[in-house]
């Protein structure tokens, strides 16, 4: 028993010694002006949108000059046709010189409070504004999470009590409970009081970044009754006293445990609606249902567990011709299949929150985040192992009669499984406190310098932005010929930008030799954040152009290589339509299990059934939602989703050779073998091409044909993907000579 504790003390100091830091929960996504941006002259304003609504009554943003006096002239205010955004105005003729922007923020859906700050230039003059640093968190974050952890084992314990009273417990062990109760629940009750209190003057003292006493005197009460906070706070505690109501009257009324566990679950909600998953943009009910999910699981079990061990161990009753531990023992089966129930939908809720909140191997391995949620998961693993053990080899033997060595053992392991559930309530905590995984790791990532390497030709090129943010950059490109050495006759290097969220044309950049293969320039062409293409262009004497792009993602914080690629006008169901359905199945098992439990007592099993049959309703509504309702994007507004990469453009050539050289020529000139027959003539694809027409018109062309032209629709013989590779090619006619051969007609067909 010395050993099991001092594995407990171990696991649980080695979750509180985790490192505390953790970065913005509403992060920035951008700003007008931009991070970094140099400007001719003075906005008239700044504006500021977020990740996530924000209470007005704690957030600000100030605008300050070189000696950090507040320019901006005192109006700052959250926009009141955006929660996300904040702005401020400043005053006319503002001088020429370097600005900061300093924001603070109380997130209106998780309650977490932070503070950032970017720069700005205005005037040709101004010094260059550095990268911004990471947004600071005004709390403290194992202070947040020990009252939350607290929180966690005490409504675990009440709720669990209560499903255990009302679907696993029979005879004597039932009426044993229900008089023992009492003196935990209440305990329990205390405790969920407490910390509830304690987390709001924490809560109070990070909104307001002041010191306890202050937050005491001046932000409590807006806190209370002005946020969103305050109201879910009102609910918690309106429920709490409500269950320690029913915890004193005592679980022996017929209704008690159903009453109690309706409050628990009401108590589990507002817990999720104060979540991470809340503040989802992808589908915030499907996260609060699969948070709220997670919680009534783990209640069903861990907190089940701690009742169990609770009557093993300290509670004074003897059932006539039972030991205790046989008597325990009958009700193993009913528990073990309750226990069961909650395996499918733990495992899933699980699977669709490390997707939200990590999203990747790098976040899950390289985060604070990330590694408490692996913590967690050997937790459950360990735990799941040992309820493997009592139901193949405990349940078996106590049935058979076989108490010898089993009652022991039996303790020992009921305890170390319980313990272990308390462990991983603590890690649920402080995950509560953390920044998303996902976040952290996207900070980290982009505070690097954004590289991208790619293949054109011979060529291995790698392109390094620095410092990778919205507003003035360095870039270099590295040109090495196949063996690695720097190319030769090499005559031109160029960069060509496009912004993929809207259409503000294309931006070239020559580069200038640097020596070793290097080609440089610097310049603010990546002012907005956002989603970017940049071809690369190398031209050499007597040789084709080498030519390849790559895509990037640019934030406030940084940028993101390889953002992934919409699908282009086609609906795009992503993983929670999945992981709805797979949620609905959940469902289904628990409602088999409960039935299966309950065979016989047919009204101890309507409230899981009922229960499970929401859960079912809700899943396939969102799955089939989700699948049926994916936006479709407009023609004219589409973006080709794959870049005009080496790979590409080989796919490109060889449609355009199979398909469209017979009309419009090798080279694009409308030259082909057909071209005399037709009238009017193909189109020369260069002029075209340097025309500068759109991804869409070039997709609607070849899709549906050109009407009053020779030019057919493709769309029945040539995938989506195909067209989308043809155009990156026919694109490339642009950099040919694209003076049109005489008596040739500029037309799309």
């Amino acid at each position: 028993m010395k050993r099991t504790r001092a594995l407990a003390v171990g696991l649980l100091l080695v979750v509180l010694a985790l490192p505390a830091q953790a970065l913005a929960h509403a992060q920035l996504v951008r700003a007008e002006p931009p991070p970094g941006m140099r400007l001719d002259r003075a906005p008239g304003r700044v504006r500021v949108w977020f990740s996530e609504a924000l209470e007005p009554g704690f957030s600000s943003v100030q605008v300050l000059d070189a000696s950090g006096k507040p320019v901006d002239n005192g109006d700052s205010q959250v926009t009141p046709d955006d929660p996300t955004s904040m702005v401020v105005s400043l005053p006319p003729n503002l001088p020429d010189g370097a600005y900061t922007v300093s924001w603070k923020t109380l997130s209106a859906v998780d309650g977490h409070a932070i503070r950032g700050l970017f720069t700005f230039g205005v005037g040709t003059a101004a010094t260059l504004a550095p990268a911004a640093p990471a947004p600071e968190v005004t709390g403290l974050t194992v202070l947040e999470a020990l009252p939350r952890a607290v929180s966690y084992l005490a409504q675990t314990l009440l709720l669990g009590g209560f499903l255990l009273a009302g679907l696993v417990l029979r005879g004597a062990l039932a009426s044993a409970f229900s008089r023992a109760f009492r003196p935990p629940g209440l305990a329990a009750v205390a405790v969920l009081l407490i910390a509830a209190l304690v987390s709001l003057v924490l809560q109070a003292a990070v909104a307001s970044g002041q010191g306890l006493t202050t937050a005491l005197g001046a932000s409590l009460g807006p806190l209370l009754f002005g946020t969103r906070y305050g109201v879910l706070w009102l609910a918690r505690l309106a429920l709490t006293l409500a269950l320690g109501a029913v915890v004193w009257k005592g679980l022996g009324h017929r209704r008690a445990w159903q009453i109690g566990a309706l409050l628990g679950a009401g108590l589990l909600l507002v817990n999720a609606l104060n979540s991470h998953g809340a503040a989802s943009t992808e589908v915030p009910e499907l996260a609060v249902v699969a948070d709220w999910l997670h919680l009534a699981a783990v209640s069903l079990w861990v907190g089940g567990l701690f009742a169990l061990a609770a009557l093993l161990w300290r509670f004074d009753w003897a059932p006539a011709g039972q030991s205790r531990v046989q008597a325990i023992g009958s009700c193993l089966p009913r528990f073990s299949g309750l226990a069961l129930a909650s395996v499918p939908l733990l495992v899933l809720s699980g699977i669709y929150q490390s997707l939200l909140q990590v999203g990747s191997w790098g976040a899950l391995l390289e985060t604070v985040y990330g590694q408490t949620l692996l913590l967690k998961i050997a937790l459950f693993v360990c735990m799941l192992l040992l309820g493997a053990f009592h139901f193949l080899v405990v349940q078996p033997r106590l049935a058979r009669g076989k108490t010898s060595g089993a009652t022991s053992r039996f303790r020992v392991t009921l305890a170390v499984e319980a313990g272990l559930g308390v462990l991983a309530l603590i890690a649920a905590g402080l995950l509560t406190s953390l920044a998303p995984g996902w976040q952290t790791y996207a900070q980290e990532v982009a505070s690097r310098p954004l590289e991208q390497r790619a293949t054109a030709a011979d060529l291995q090129l790698a392109l390094t932005i620095s410092p990778g943010h919205p507003g003035q950059n360095n870039y270099t490109l590295a040109v090495l010929d196949s063996s690695g050495q720097p190319a030769a006759n090499v005559q031109k290097a160029v960069l060509r930008f496009t912004f993929l969220d809207q259409d503000l044309g294309e931006v070239e950049v020559p580069l200038q030799p640097a020596g070793d293969g290097r080609y440089q320039a610097q310049g603010n062409e990546l002012g907005v954040a956002g989603r970017w293409q940049a071809v690369l262009l190398v031209r050499r004497q007597g040789m084709e152009d080498a030519r390849t792009a790559v895509r990037f993602d640019l934030t406030p914080a940084g940028g993101n290589a390889n953002p992934p690629a919409p699908l282009a006008g086609l609906p795009a169901p992503d993983i929670r339509t999945g992981l709805a359905l797979l949620t609905a199945l959940g469902g289904l098992a628990l409602a088999w299990y409960t039935w299966s439990n309950a065979r016989g007592r047919p009204r101890r099993a309507a409230p899981g059934l009922a229960a499970s049959l929401l859960v079912v309703v809700i899943g396939v509504y969102v799955g089939v939602n989700s699948l049926s309702g994916a936006p479709t994007i407009a023609t004219a507004n589409l973006r080709n989703p794959y870049p005009p990469d080496q790979a590409s453009l080989a796919r490109g050539k060889q449609i355009y050779d199979t398909n469209c050289a017979v009309c419009h020529g090798e080279s694009g000139r409308g030259d082909g073998p057909a071209a005399a027959t037709l009238r009017p003539p193909p189109a020369d694809l260069r002029v075209h091409m340097a025309a500068g027409h759109t991804d869409g018109q070039l997709f609607n062309w070849i899709t549906n044909g050109v009407p009053g032209t020779a030019m057919p629709a493709w769309k029945d013989k040539l995938s989506e993907e195909d067209r989308w590779h043809v155009i990156n090619y026919i694109r490339t006619f642009a950099t040919q000579a694209a003076e049109p051969d005489p008596g040739t007609a500029p037309n799309p067909g």
